[in-house]
C-alpha cells in the first residue's frame, strides 16, 4: 500500500530517521517499536505528510488507492506515486499523542466538525458520526462535553475523530500513553477492532508486550535506524543469541570507536546506539569484541568507567537506542 524508501530526516544537527525501508501492507495492523527518541512520531508525521523528508521517498501504490476509490486514472499496474494524489488525504487517519479535539465541544459536534473537514455529504456525515461513536463506545455520551469525559473516554474520541471520515488507512501515535494498564487494554482492543473493521493500522508504541499479541508486523527503530520488522516471533528468532555490549567511558568519542569497529568487525556488528551517554554494541559474539573494545579504547584515548555484556532480547533492543 505505502513504500518507504530510504528516508532521512534532520533536525538540526540530529539524524532522526536514517535511511528508512518500509513497506506498509494493505489490512495489516503494523507496530512500530523504539524508546523515546528513536523516531516513531517523525516517521508517523513524514508517511501523513505532516513533515518533508531530507531524502528518500515515501511511495504509495496507485493501484491500491484506485481499489479504496481514492482516484479514477489507471496507470499501469504496480506502479506507485512519489507525490500524494489530492484525494488520498480522504483515505488517512492520524492521531496524535496529544489531545486534538476541541474541549469545549460536545463529543458530537467535535465529530461533525472533524468530519467536515473532508466536504462529506451530510447524510454521510451522519451515518459516520454514529458509526464512529459506537465503535469506540461514546454512543450514549454524544452530548457531554469534551472536557468532562474521564482520561480513557478522551482517547476513545480521539480515536473517533481520526476514523470519523472513515479512512482506510489510520496512523496512531502513542495511543495508550499516560494511560493505567487498564486503560491501555480498551484502547488496545479497540485498535484491534478499527483493524478488524477493514482499515490498515499503523500505530507507533513502546509497550512492546501490549503490541505483540495484536500486531501481524512489529517495525522495530533503534537510534533512528529501522532494526528489524516481522512478527514478534520471528523478532525474537532473529535476535536469539546475539548480545549487547553497554560501553560507558570517556570522554565520550563514540563516533570514532563505532568507526574503527565497524570496519574491522563489520560481520560481527548489527548496529550501535547511543543512550544516556552509553555507547549500545549489538553484536553476533561479543568475547570477539571486548579485547580489542580495551586496546581500542587506550590507543584512542578512552578511559573506559564501565562495561557489561548481556544477552540480548527483543524487550532490551526495543527500550534501549534512543538518544535524549
Amino acid at each position: 500500500m505505502i513504500k518507504i524508501d530510504g528516508v532521512c530526516k534532520r533536525f538540526g544537527s540530529k539524524l532522526v530517521l536514517d535511511g528508512i525501508n518500509l513497506d506498509i501492507k494493505a489490512g495489516e495492523l503494523l507496530g512500530i517499536i523504539g524508546a523515546s527518541g528513536t523516531g516513531k512520531t517523525t516517521l508517523l508525521k513524514t508517511i501523513i505528510g505532516f513533515i518533508e523528508q531530507d531524502a528518500g521517498e515515501v511511495l504509495f501504490n496507485f493501484n491500491s488507492f484506485v481499489k479504496q476509490g481514492a482516484c479514477q486514472a489507471q496507470p499501469r499496474p504496480g506502479s506507485f506515486m512519489r507525490k500524494r494524489h489530492r484525494l488520498f488525504n480522504k483515505l488517512f487517519g492520524f492521531a496524535t499523542q496529544e489531545a486534538s479535539f476541541y474541549p469545549k465541544l460536545t463529543v458530537e459536534e467535535n465529530l461533525v466538525y472533524f468530519a467536515s473537514l473532508y466536504d462529506l455529504p451530510k447524510k454521510e456525515i451522519a451515518e459516520n458520526i454514529d458509526s464512529a461513536l459506537e465503535l469506540v463506545n461514546l454512543s450514549k455520551d454524544r452530548h457531554t462535553l469534551a472536557e468532562n469525559l474521564s482520561q480513557g473516554m478522551k482517547k476513545r474520541l480521539d480515536l473517533a475523530c481520526s476514523i470519523v471520515h472513515n479512512p482506510k488507512i489510520a496512523l496512531l501515535d502513542e495511543p495508550t500513553a499516560d494511560l493505567d494498564p487498564g486503560l491501555r487494554q480498551q484502547i488496545w482492543g479497540l485498535i484491534k477492532k478499527i483493524n478488524e473493521s477493514g482499515v490498515t493500522v499503523v500505530v507507533a508504541s513502546h509497550f512492546l508486550e501490549e503490541l505483540e499479541p495484536l500486531c501481524h508486523r512489529i517495525a522495530l527503530l533503534a537510534d533512528g535506524k529501522l532494526a528489524a520488522v516481522g512478527s514478534a516471533a520471528e523478532l525474537r528468532h532473529l535476535f536469539a543469541g546475539n548480545e549487547l555490549i553497554k560501553l560507558k567511558s570517556s570522554p565520550g568519542n563514540y563516533n570514532l570507536l563505532c568507526q574503527w569497529l565497524s570496519y574491522y568487525f563489520s560481520d560481527n556488528i548489527s548496529h550501535f546506539a547511543s543512550h544516556n551517554g552509553e555507547l549500545a554494541i549489538y553484536a553476533k559474539n561479543s568475547s570477539a569484541l571486548l579485547s580489542y573494545i580495551f586496546s581500542l579504547a587506550k590507543y584512542t584515548n578512552e578511559k573506559i568507567a564501565n562495561i557489561e555484556v548481556q544477552k540480548l532480547n527483543l524487550e532490551q533492543i526495543s527500550g534501549w537506542g534512543g538518544q535524549e
